[in-house]
């Protein structure tokens, strides 16, 4: 399960919602993700983390929903860097690192 969550290119919560977007390409890991188990699973860690019920969604990014998307400033370091201080103080991201063990190792903009 934790390697499907890693080929997402996209994982943040949304209010009551686990958004999980993944790439066309990477369209078996949410297929992974969404068998009954595995869900489960992560709707509760998610409840745990969170302290409230929280929904998944899972996504397949479309090419629409690339257009508009900056794709030189996924190449700045310094706006990479900023995207990464940014996750690592957001509350939410704080949680799921200290239940997982996890680290943020990248960030990917979009």
């Amino acid at each position: 399960m934790i390697a499907a969550l890693e080929g997402a290119s996209r994982a943040e919560l949304e209010g009551d919602e686990f958004v999980v977007e993944f790439l066309p390409e990477a369209k078996h890991y949410r297929d992974t993700l969404s068998r009954s188990d595995n869900s489960k699973a992560l709707r509760e860690a998610c409840a745990e983390v969170c302290g409230r019920e929280i929904g998944i969604r899972f996504v397949i990014k479309t090419d629409d929903e690339a257009v508009g998307s900056e794709p030189l400033a996924a190449n700045d370091p310094q706006q990479r860097q900023k995207a990464k201080h940014a996750a690592a103080a957001d509350p939410a991201v704080q949680q799921v690192q200290r239940a997982f063990g996890a680290e943020i190792i990248d960030v990917k903009l979009l």
